[in-house]
């Protein structure tokens, strides 16, 4: 049997839509390809429709292209996105508990939002940019005054003076306090940071005007709560978040062995999805290099 193809339209700013197929087709594989830059994911295969979600939302006249491929096992995973569903799906299969007789469902639901939890921890690879407006005379902000109170670190900050966006350095509190707060009446432009317990930032010198900055943030994943909820991050830093739910799922039923197994997984996970990176090079052209234009 052959595949079949086709498109269908998006609604603007949507974050997922609902494809129909044939009800006869109950065994098939759904292949995917969005109009705009975005990740995909299969959430949810039934034998009358497949649902596609997204992590960026569709724009105006977006379209979704779909290949449907008969004869494949039902509900087979495809995509870069999971969902809680697919996750639990794969907690299920970790602790051979297919029906949720011996962990209830709510507490595999808590675990796969602890293991995503501790991912985004481990790996600060959920990252947000926040733009926020610095108060005069102010020289403490803390993580909640940038409206986000999913904020785990502060990773840079850059203040935009004039056409120009600098870079703040990022100092010790000693330091900071040492190099530019000496003069506790001096007010002027913030050159740098440092860390202040677990979530206060002091800039130094105190703003002297109420500069725009522009703050590069790690955050938390906000929690999972319906099935076809998306996890924000795609593969494969989504391969940890089951492990370490199957780590708590064994730890809370006092099986250590196990749990240390399933948590050593996890470690090796975060890993693999960290050291996947591409290297980075200083410069291809080495540090003597001049341009002539």
């Amino acid at each position: 049997m052959s595949s079949l193809s086709g498109s269908i339209a998006v609604p603007a700013n949507a974050l997922s839509v609902v494809v129909p197929v044939a009800p006869a087709m109950t065994l098939y594989t759904p292949l995917v390809t969005p109009s705009w830059t975005t990740a995909t994911g299969v959430a949810q295969v039934t034998p009358g429709s497949f649902t596609v979600v997204f992590s960026i939302p569709a724009p105006p006249g977006a379209l979704l292209f779909f290949q449907i491929q008969p004869g494949a096992a039902l509900g087979a995973p495809q995509g870069q996105l999971e969902t809680l569903g697919s996750y639990l799906d794969d907690l299920r299969r970790l602790l051979h508990d297919p029906n949720d007789v011996y962990w209830p469902l709510s507490d595999k639901v808590v675990y796969i939002n602890k293991g995503m939890q501790a991912r985004d921890r481990d790996t600060l690879a959920n990252r947000q940019h926040v733009p926020f407006t610095l108060t005069i005379g102010q020289e403490t902000y803390t993580f909640q005054d940038l409206g986000n109170a999913q904020v785990i670190d502060v990773v840079g900050i850059a203040l935009l003076f004039q056409s120009t966006r600098v870079v703040l350095n990022n100092l010790s509190y000693t330091l900071l306090t040492a190099s530019y707060r000496a003069w506790k009446t001096y007010r002027g432009i913030p050159e740098a940071w440092a860390r202040y317990g677990p979530s206060t930032i002091w800039l130094g010198p105190t703003p002297s005007v109420a500069y725009d900055t522009e703050w590069d943030v790690a955050v938390y994943a906000p929690r999972l709560v319906n099935l076809t909820d998306v996890d924000p991050l795609p593969f494969p830093y989504t391969s940890p978040v089951p492990f370490y739910g199957a780590y708590w799922a064994k730890y809370n039923e006092r099986q250590l062995p196990e749990a240390e197994e399933f948590k050593a997984q996890y470690d090796s996970k975060v890993l693999e999805a960290t050291n996947s990176r591409v290297g980075m090079t200083t410069s291809v052209y080495g540090t003597d290099f001049v341009r002539v234009w």
